[in-house]
């Protein structure tokens, strides 16, 4: 009464544990608790922020060709870049800089007090940039604004001074 029939490896085998079923108490309970799970993680899930990407180097390009004033240091994006680009880090903001050279160039400058180079991407006027290039992330006009801005306070008077020298 009590023996199940399971067929291993195509064979008949009798196993006497294997047709005992649960209680309806322990199934209405374990339901109680799925259910409840369901219901908090629902209430969790509507009250918090959607998740927050990393920037892609598209996005880090066209905040830097955004970015006030002629002259751009890592230092000066990542305090006063937009939020949700300070996240980024010196490696991906390098790489951004250097396929933005149809924009600007990246110089590097060695600036007292410092033990390693500083690179600055220092951006072209916007009348020195071939019409062809101007994109919806990156406009004309935006451009321009931004450009004839002053340089951020991030970017030392020394980094300023290296450059005017050049």
């Amino acid at each position: 009464m009590w023996r199940a029939r399971i067929t291993v490896g195509g064979g008949a085998e009798e196993n006497p544990r294997s047709s005992r079923v649960r209680s309806s108490s322990r199934i209405s309970t374990a339901c109680v608790r799925l259910v409840s799970v369901k219901f908090i993680l629902d209430i969790i899930a509507s009250a918090l922020d959607p998740p927050k990407f990393s920037p892609t180097v598209t996005d880090i390009k066209g905040a830097v060709a955004l970015f006030p004033g002629k002259l751009v240091t890592y230092r000066s994006f990542k305090s006063a870049g937009p939020r949700n680009m300070r996240s980024t880090s010196e490696a991906e903001f390098l790489k951004a800089v250097e396929e933005l050279t149809a924009f600007g160039k990246v110089v590097e400058v060695r600036v007292p007090r410092a033990t390693r180079k500083t690179a600055v991407f220092l951006r072209k006027a916007p009348g020195e940039i071939q019409e062809a290039l101007w994109t919806t992330s990156i406009g004309q006009e935006a451009f321009a604004r931004q450009f004839s801005k002053a340089t951020h306070s991030k970017v030392s008077k020394n980094i300023a001074a290296k450059i005017a020298e050049m």
